[in-house]
């Protein structure tokens, strides 16, 4: 069993509020990741406090508000964090994130490190997918999350292919 969990919240259904799953995929895709278990939570809430049970590190990726530009990320730790989600009435997962630390602290099951990378949307309207503006910092994202967790990218066997033998795009 893993020591480190990263964990995606949120609802792809509204728009920018789907970052945390996206996200979650690209890391699946692009990296190594053997040393750490993925989960897509969703709209999960307190179901968190069982996914982060007894670990030792817990990479947490949402959309935030923060009153930053649109596409800003922000990296928090567990002491940091202020809960600056505002209640928008869509969103499955309202329940306060802080709450949730607050409950697995209680029950002697909370990680020694919690990090949470914050989004700042766009928008969060009901369809649509991810807006340009987090789609261009898709990149720099991953970069700092994938920093976070000591990540090696993949290498795929098509970047190998033409890396060996360059006439050849099989």
């Amino acid at each position: 069993m893993a020591d480190t969990v990263v964990i995606a919240l949120g609802n792809p259904l509204l728009s920018d509020e789907g970052i945390g799953a996206y996200l979650l995929e690209q890391l699946k895709e692009r990296y190594e990741h053997d040393d750490f278990e993925l989960h897509d939570m969703g709209t999960a809430g307190l179901s968190v406090v069982h996914v982060i049970a007894h670990k030792q590190k817990a990479v947490i990726i949402d959309c935030a508000f923060m009153n930053q530009k649109a596409g800003t990320i922000r990296r928090f730790t567990k002491e940091q964090v202020r809960s600056l989600k505002l209640l928008h009435g869509l969103s499955l997962h309202e329940g306060d994130l802080l709450s949730t630390i607050a409950l697995s602290e209680s029950l002697g099951e909370c990680p020694e490190s919690i990090v949470l990378f914050g989004i700042e949307p766009a928008s969060i309207a009901a369809g649509g997918g991810l807006s340009a503006a987090l789609l261009c910092n898709v990149d720099k994202y991953l970069g700092l999350i994938a920093a976070e967790l000591h990540l090696k990218p993949k290498q795929s066997s098509a970047y190998l292919s033409k890396k060996n033998h360059p006439g050849d795009y099989a």
